[in-house]
């Protein structure tokens, strides 16, 4: 019989997950024995036939009912379907024809991988009983959350804070992408809740061309102490009806939501 299919777990980084990697993956499972090269039989000795089903594994029951005869095919209960009895089991596997392992395997994490997405692994699940073939490895992906980034499909978004001062007057800043470091504008007036779209600068889509893109949402810092020359000139400019919003009333988070469309 066909050895069972193996199932794990392999957290990725959010780098990894838009750069794609290769990750060696441990894996705790049943392989051939070596002393009886799978077989289940001590060294110099060989199975018998069964029997019971002379050889063939499965077994034939005929029943007679009012309508005629019906007939069934089970699996041999004596030999469990191999078609053979061993009469003097190996004493490393005692007779199963295998052995617990650790195997290193290594897994192609393609670029653009989602949480829940897999790969499958062929022939590196659990070898069969005395001598029955491997089964599969199916590896599925998790999604570490990162410290910076929040992900949105494929795209990227950077939550980025910058000083009054910089909303005000505008200023070219650099920001961190998953690549490297880009150079955004900040234009002069900038609200908090404002969205910056960096083309190309997301993730991979997994099946088709093309990438997503980096989000940077500016959040303006308000300072929470203030000396009496910095009081004195936020007052002035007050009076002179600078400070008066747009949208009175309405958070950051309110302003990010209408901004994404979320």
């Amino acid at each position: 019989n066909r050895g069972e299919d193996l199932r794990a777990r392999l957290e990725l980084t959010l780098e990894e997950i838009t750069l794609g990697v290769k990750r060696t993956l441990r894996v705790k499972r049943f392989v051939a024995c070596v002393d009886c090269s799978g077989s289940g039989a001590k060294a110099g000795t060989r199975p018998e036939r069964c029997s019971n089903c002379n050889g063939v594994g499965r077994v034939r029951k005929v029943t007679r009912t009012i309508i005629g005869a019906i007939q069934q095919v089970t699996t041999c209960p004596v030999c469990g379907g191999a078609g053979d009895i061993i009469t003097a089991p190996c004493e490393t596997c005692k007779g199963s024809g295998r052995y617990l392992e650790k195997t290193d395997v290594e897994v192609d994490v393609p670029a653009g991988v989602s949480e829940g997405n897999y790969v499958t692994i062929q022939g590196m699940g659990n070898v069969g009983q005395q001598g029955g073939a491997f089964g599969d490895l199916q590896v599925v992906f998790e999604e570490k959350e990162h410290e910076r980034f929040i992900r949105r499909g494929d795209d990227i978004i950077l939550p980025l804070i910058v000083s009054f001062p910089t909303a005000a007057l505008g200023a070219k800043l650099e920001v961190p992408t998953v690549r490297g470091v880009a150079t955004i504008k900040i234009h002069s007036g900038t609200q908090s809740g404002k969205a910056i779209r960096l083309k190309g600068e997301g993730i991979p889509h997994l099946r088709s061309f093309g990438r997503g893109d980096q989000i940077v949402v500016i959040n303006v810092w308000t300072p929470n102490k203030l000396n009496a020359e910095d009081k004195r000139l936020l007052e002035t400019m007050k009076s002179g009806g600078s400070f008066d919003p747009p949208e009175a009333g309405k958070s950051f988070f309110s302003k990010l939501r209408d901004t994404l469309g979320v």
